[in-house]
């Protein structure tokens, strides 16, 4: 029992020991706001920016920049210009219509989600997804009949020949993406559908519109923002609850000439304009007459109007002159008949094409 003891007194005598000789050094236990005190703080030196080689005269050989001609007259800049493109750069390319292409072939991207169903997201704005996954339906894929389109609830019901079986195809835009919408597929009673068959249908779709590049008309019915022409305008069809329109930005005298020319090419025969009453009588195939009214109209900016207003803060004003329908009577003609005669009529404006 004393041998327990003198063992416990001998560690406790040690330990304290130890514990006191630590504190008396500066690696143990030591206070840190000192720290500085016993370490010095040094500033290091600025950086030293060496001299270049033209200022400094015992760098040999000194590099000297050869005199040269630095003032050019208009036609050799041109010339100059003219020889860094590719040959025909002229007449072989235009860059706007470059651009209008890249912009309309279809990017999709197929995916499936934890319960297996196919997702299909269309990089697309959505008025112009859902145009494409329409004429998909109703002229790409051979095994799908389209039984009702419900575009208040952005679906549509199909039908499988083979199969028999109906499914709702929703599109919906993707929030807070202006290009982008989604594809998915449901059984009638709404539940996801996710058996193989559906599937293969979603697929079917995909392939049907990926790498496609978006029709004159396709863009016009889409109501597609404003799209460009060969003779310089801008236009857009337009519609809302009680209107139609087909909305131009450009020469008035230059708008009127290149409507002239759209009506005739869309098979109606342009009458007489009067201006006066700022009505263009034309008359169809079936000898039915229609006034197209034109009105000048001022646009105050907006990221609707036009996607240039964005640099200046939706503030911009537009001058516009927008066409509308009406009949021999002077009364508005109802808005989904309007569409298509004004519809028929703008995918006759020429596009920006190739010189």
């Amino acid at each position: 029992m004393k041998l327990k003891k003198i063992i416990l007194y001998s560690f406790t005598i040690f330990g304290v020991t130890t514990l006191t000789s630590c504190g008396s050094t500066s690696d143990f236990f030591r206070n840190r706001d000192f720290d500085y005190a016993r370490q010095p703080v040094e500033q290091n030196k600025p950086l030293e920016v060496p001299k270049s080689v033209s200022d400094n005269p015992n760098i040999h050989p000194a590099l000297v920049v050869p005199e040269g001609q630095t003032s050019f007259t208009t036609n050799e800049f041109k010339q100059a210009q003219s020889a860094l493109l590719p040959p025909n750069f002229g007449s072989g390319y235009n860059v706007s219509l470059i651009e209008q292409k890249q912009l309309y072939v279809v990017s999709t991207k197929l995916d499936y989600d934890k319960n297996n169903q196919a997702k299909l997201i269309i990089y697309e704005p959505y008025k112009l997804v859902w145009k494409i996954i329409e004429d998909a339906l109703q002229n790409k894929v051979s095994t799908i009949v389209i039984e009702k389109t419900d575009k208040d609830n952005s679906r549509f019901v199909i039908k499988d020949k083979l199969s028999a079986k109906s499914y709702y195809v929703f599109i919906e835009p993707i929030k807070n993406e202006f290009r982008r919408a989604q594809l998915s597929l449901f059984e009638i009673d709404e539940k996801p559908a996710t058996d193989k068959l559906s599937q293969q249908l979603v697929e079917a779709i995909d392939k049907a519109i990926k790498g496609q590049q978006v029709d004159e008309a396709m863009l016009i019915n889409a109501q597609f923002g404003f799209i460009n022409t060969n003779s310089g305008l801008k236009f857009q069809l337009y519609t809302d609850d009680t209107l139609a329109s087909i909305v131009f930005v450009g020469d008035e005298q230059t708008i009127n000439k290149t409507l002239k020319q759209a009506i005739n090419n869309a098979g109606f025969k342009y009458i007489a304009y009067d201006e006066k009453q700022q009505t263009i009588l034309i008359e169809d195939s079936k000898d039915q007459s229609y006034l197209l009214y034109l009105y000048p109209y001022t646009q105050n900016g907006s990221i609707f109007s036009d996607m240039s207003n964005w640099r200046n803060f939706f503030r911009e004003e537009q001058q516009q002159l927008r066409v509308s329908l009406f009949d021999i009577k002077q009364v508005l003609i109802p808005v989904e008949v309007a569409k298509l005669i004004l519809a028929n009529i703008a995918s006759h404006i020429p596009l920006t094409s190739a010189q």
